[in-house]
């Protein structure tokens, strides 16, 4: 099955909502796709990471380009979506006269929303680091926390929306990628990648001895476009695995018929 085919696009919305349902019972997530191998136990590296989120990176043409938070153009079109005159927006009630009209209304107003992201962007966020990253959702970390689950959530959402609106793509890993940054940022929740020698992402190619000795996982994974399946990297699984002969597959088993018949 192709990276991008109908059935593959619609893994990522039903992954997402169960990575969702697990959150609500409080319970940390490490998503790994089916074509993922681990080497080694990966939580004492997940934890000491201290971080909300966490995901895996690869290179080009896999993945899809992290867009980075940038606090100063959420705020800017936060501001523009305010209305030109705001105190027209106003019920003409005494009571919103002396509670000070438009900037205490809602979660605090202009001014203190306009204070608060500045705090998050100058807090722990590492989302703006992210930039230029290629990330590959294929091995993704959700520590529970209500701004992990609201942010998860969020993006099903967003991923939901584009799919009713008719856009032809939704990938999950591409507004991964574009949005959770942004979510990440905005709650003031880390969100950092995974270590690329730790976590390995093949798109395709092999992965040497030494770079398995380091590795904690390899996610198996295709360039776009291809038309690979599951079954076309088992080799490469079984191998990083030690599995002699793991290619199976028709090949295998008429070599098994033909010794069969040999020896019979």
């Amino acid at each position: 099955m192709g990276t991008h085919t109908s059935r593959a696009l619609a893994y990522g919305l039903a992954k997402l909502k169960y990575i969702v349902n697990a959150l609500t019972t409080n319970v940390d997530i490490l998503y790994l796709d089916a074509d993922v191998v681990l080497l080694r136990d990966p939580f004492p590296g997940l934890l000491a990471l201290n971080a909300d989120l966490a995901v895996a990176t690869t290179a080009e043409p896999c993945g899809s380009r992290a867009v980075a938070w940038d606090p100063d153009q959420a705020e800017a079109e936060a501001e523009a979506q305010l209305p030109a005159n705001p105190e027209a927006q106003l019920p003409a009630s005494g009571a919103a006269s002396e509670a000070g009209g438009w900037a205490h209304v809602g979660s605090g107003g202009q001014q203190a929303d306009a204070k608060q992201r500045r705090a998050l962007a100058e807090g722990p966020a590492t989302a703006a680091a992210a930039a230029g990253d290629q990330y590959d959702t294929g091995v993704s970390y959700y520590r529970s926390a209500p701004g992990t689950l609201r942010c998860a959530y969020a993006l099903l959402l967003d991923m939901a929306q584009l799919a009713m609106a008719n856009v032809s793509m939704v990938w999950e890993t591409e507004r991964y990628a574009a949005f959770m940054p942004q979510c990440a940022g905005a709650l003031g929740l880390v969100l950092r990648p995974l270590p690329a020698q730790q976590y390995i992402g093949s798109c395709g190619a092999d992965v040497g001895a030494e770079a398995r000795r380091a590795a904690v996982a390899v996610h198996a994974s295709m360039a776009p476009g291809s038309s690979s399946s599951l079954r076309d990297r088992v080799p490469l699984m079984s191998s990083l695995l030690g599995i002699e002969g793991g290619g199976g597959g028709a090949e295998g088993r008429d070599a098994g018929a033909s010794s069969s018949s040999t020896e019979g």
